[in-house]
């Protein structure tokens, strides 16, 4: 059974990769507002800096508050990192003959790429800073 106090940045972060996949596609949001992909990014970010900053609060108390940002911003980049390969496999591979799979996670060009990652680590530094701001 899953820990009580992981269940909120969990089922915010499955509603934002809901909204993002599936919502976002078949309403075709990405194309009538222009950065709204960049807005999922920013709290894709916010959401997984939320996760580990749950998972890892107690561990993070021994660390100065710059390296609390650090560590959770860099986690937050390294999901998004991991996010990106998977768009580019998907796009790049002969999974893109899977229509419904290369229908949620197509990854755009190196730009999109360009502007997804910052934009994750500006959700992420969001709650980062909230983070430090607590102690």
């Amino acid at each position: 059974m899953i820990n009580k106090r992981y269940l909120r940045p969990l089922i915010c972060g499955l509603i934002v990769i809901i909204i993002g996949s599936v919502l976002a596609t078949n309403f075709h949001i990405y194309s009538s507002i222009v950065h709204f992909d960049k807005v999922l990014h920013v709290s894709g970010g916010l959401v997984a800096a939320w996760f580990f900053g749950v998972i890892w609060g107690s561990k993070l108390s021994g660390f100065s508050n710059f390296e609390k940002f650090l560590i959770l911003i860099s986690l937050a980049a390294l999901i998004g990192w991991v996010w990106e390969l998977m768009e580019f496999i998907v796009s790049a591979s002969w999974l893109a003959e899977f229509p419904t799979l290369h229908r949620y996670i197509y990854g755009g060009n190196l730009i999109d790429t360009i502007g997804d990652l910052p934009a994750d680590i500006f959700g992420a530094s969001l709650f980062a800073l909230f983070y430090i701001s607590r102690d």
